[in-house]
């Protein structure tokens, strides 16, 4: 069953899992403080206004964060962060079905959600997959 976000058509979503196929990434992070595992979805690009207004959409619709960062003093960038179970969830299932590329991280972070076995494993896993080929 899909969880679409009020608001967000088919091709909105298409257009957001294009987005986070081309600048996205999923991970799991153990915070040593915490000593445990968190899952994170992100998407950094460089700003413009429309970027900028589409991550805060998105944020909205997930429940997310953004971030504006300077980089080298001269390049801004947005950066969209996806971290609570239920927004995880909820940007994985909207997604899956038209992601073209990252499908397999997004499934991987799904499948790590619903049992939390194998952490370090699937950590590896998905930073072998974020590698160029």
């Amino acid at each position: 069953m899909l969880l679409y976000p009020r608001h967000m058509t088919k091709g909105e979503l298409q257009y957001l899992a294009g987005f986070f196929d081309g600048e996205g990434s999923a991970g799991l992070y153990y915070s040593k403080s915490k000593k445990s595992w968190k899952a994170q979805i992100e998407i950094v690009q460089v700003i413009t206004r429309r970027v900028e207004k589409d991550f805060s959409d998105w944020a909205q619709y997930f429940d997310g964060n953004v971030y504006i960062q300077k980089r080298n003093g001269f390049q801004t960038t947005v950066r969209l962060t996806i971290r609570s179970r239920h927004s995880l969830l909820q940007f994985i299932d909207a997604l899956v079905p038209y992601t073209k590329f990252k499908t397999q991280q997004l499934r991987l972070i799904r499948n790590w959600l619903d049992g939390k076995d194998y952490s370090y494993r699937t950590a590896q896993l998905l930073r072998t997959l974020k590698r160029p080929a």
